[in-house]
């Protein structure tokens, strides 16, 4: 069904363009749909979301570092102004030397979500293109069925202009 609003849709968007004297190729259909599809889109964005998870997977490969600071001052003598300011800062890193293969298993993983996520977005696109065709190859059918039909009109008007002045 949704297939079926996708054709409707681009028959009257390509008539609705040829009736302004523009003349579109089926390249041209293609991305004008590519850009307003949002089946596309969503695929697109899953791609992107695949390699930040794998980036996440990578990352957690690196050590960890964590730091800290810390900032006092107090009175020495009550009254006499005067100060002592102490500062400390810590930092530290820590690196596993052996996880179990978790990380590189998530790596590997993430490497075949991104791959699959590719390919599904690859396939949108021939879905939209396999539309797109569809939708055009029967608009210019039904505008040479038109032209044909037109012709065939104005062919049986003529007769019978000649019919009427035999009479």
């Amino acid at each position: 069904m949704k297939k079926l609003y996708i054709l409707v849709f681009f028959i009257f968007y390509l008539s609705s363009l040829n009736a302004q004297e523009k003349s579109y190729t089926l390249s041209d259909a293609f991305q004008l749909a590519r850009a307003r599809s949002e089946v596309l889109a969503d695929q697109q964005e899953q791609v992107i979301q695949s390699e930040e998870h794998y980036k996440q997977a990578l990352g957690a490969s690196f050590p960890t570092i964590r730091g800290a600071f810390s900032y006092s001052s107090q009175h020495l003598i009550a009254g006499s102004g005067e100060f002592t300011d102490q500062t400390s800062i810590k930092l530290t890193a820590t690196q596993p030397l052996f996880r179990g293969f978790r990380i590189v298993n998530a790596i590997k993983q993430n490497k075949s979500v991104i791959q699959s996520q590719k390919e599904a977005a690859d396939w949108a696109a021939y879905q939209i293109y396999s539309d797109v065709s569809q939708a055009f190859y029967l608009l210019l059918y039904l505008r040479q069925d038109k032209q044909l039909l037109e012709e065939q009109q104005r062919l049986y008007d003529r007769r019978m202009q000649e019919l009427r002045g035999c009479v």
